[in-house]
């Protein structure tokens, strides 16, 4: 009797969900064929009978790689889309074969030693020759190269100036639309600065305020001018004010409208124009020269005066009494009186006078001091005019 095999079978439907070992066959009973496996595909490699294959047109024509094109009925077109270099050389490592499109033939392209393709990719070894192109990869430049005046050899990175608002950079120019020498003129709409700024020339400020916060300002220049560029007939106070916080500001200036100075207090500013409303302040100082005005306090010297604002009454008293009025106008002239008995001689008085009165020869006087009181003299000598006694 034979020896029968029986291989393992199933429908189409039982051998598309089977996975079988590699190399193992199954039979699809459906379609009365056999089927391969290579044990991960799921129903296997299904072998073609020979009545699919022994006549009938192909079905469908899919572009391959580097192909365009195809189709499923009539005349069908592939088209080589590009070079289709697919990892192609000659066994002397020198050449590969490609499709050039413009001539519509094959071509070589000879690489020589050290290249290689695969796909898209051409492989070089190391070179060390003059290379023109790019280069994908490179350690170093031979020759360093500047960018914005910083060495650059490849090595390490470059870090340059971003351009900011208002600049412009144009390769190694850098703009930011006007000159800017040291001998140009420049005009900036605004400028803040963090620290300290030198200015060597002259500043000149346009604008209607100019505003300093600093702390102390110190000035080297010995004059101040206000008002430069006046003309004609000037209309407005000048001087400086000072800023009091919640009180009046205080003002040191001319007073345009009286053509005098002022000292002050005020609700005005230092933006303030035109004549200001100022209420006199007092000024704490000494004064030389002529004074117009109410003055009070004591003069050291006074040229002239025309007279005391109060008159005054001078009034005498002691041994000599009696008033008069001064004002400072005329000369003061009146009389005094000299108290009774107030002249004691010798004590309230000077010069030669007799205190007592004695007799001589022949002389005998009699008298009582005392005011009104009189002296009796009586002689009995008698002398002639030349003093010689007669008895």
């Amino acid at each position: 009797m034979p020896t029968q095999v029986q291989l393992r079978r199933g429908t189409t439907t039982q051998n598309e969900s089977f996975t079988g070992a590699v190399g193992e066959l199954s039979v699809d009973t459906t379609l009365d064929t056999v089927r391969v496996h290579d044990g991960s595909t799921a129903g296997g490699i299904r072998l073609a009978k020979y009545s699919e294959i022994q006549a009938g047109d192909i079905t469908g024509v899919t572009a391959g790689t580097g192909l365009s094109g195809g189709g499923t009925s009539g005349g069908v077109t592939v088209n080589l889309s590009h070079l289709g270099i697919e990892s192609l050389s000659d066994p002397n490592d020198d050449q590969i074969i490609f499709w050039d499109d413009s001539a519509g033939a094959t071509a070589f392209l000879d690489i020589g030693t050290g290249l290689s393709i695969s796909g898209t990719t051409i492989s070089v070894g190391t070179l060390n020759q003059d290379t023109t192109g790019n280069a994908a990869t490179a350690t170093a430049l031979e020759t360093a190269r500047t960018i914005n005046g910083v060495s650059f050899d490849g090595s390490a990175n470059v870090t340059t100036l971003t351009a900011g608002t208002g600049v412009s950079v144009s390769g190694t120019a850098v703009s930011i639309g006007q000159a800017v020498a040291t001998s140009d003129d420049v005009t900036f709409a605004d400028v803040a600065a963090t620290g300290n700024v030198t200015i060597t020339g002259n500043l000149d400020v346009n604008g209607t305020t100019t505003t300093l916060d600093s702390t102390n300002s110190t000035i080297t220049d010995r004059l101040i001018e206000l008002g430069n560029g006046t003309s004609g007939s000037p209309a407005n106070d000048m001087g400086l004010v000072f800023e009091r916080g919640s009180s009046d500001n205080a003002f040191i200036g001319w007073d345009e409208s009286a053509d005098k100075f002022l000292v002050g207090t005020g609700s005005f500013t230092g933006a303030s124009t035109g004549n200001l409303t100022v209420t006199t302040g007092t000024l704490v100082a000494n004064l030389e020269g002529n004074v117009t005005g109410n003055v009070t306090g004591n003069a050291d010297t006074a040229t002239t005066a025309a007279a005391l604002t109060t008159a005054r009454t001078l009034s005498f008293t002691g041994d000599v009494t009696g008033t008069g009025d001064f004002d400072g106008s005329g000369n003061l002239a009146t009389a005094l009186t000299i108290a009774a008995n107030s002249v004691a001689l010798g004590t309230d008085t000077t010069g030669n006078y007799m205190a007592q009165v004695s007799g001589g020869d022949g002389i005998t006087i009699s008298h009582s001091q005392g005011e009104g009181s009189t002296a009796t003299i009586t002689g009995t000598a008698i002398y002639n005019a030349a003093g010689t006694k007669l008895n």
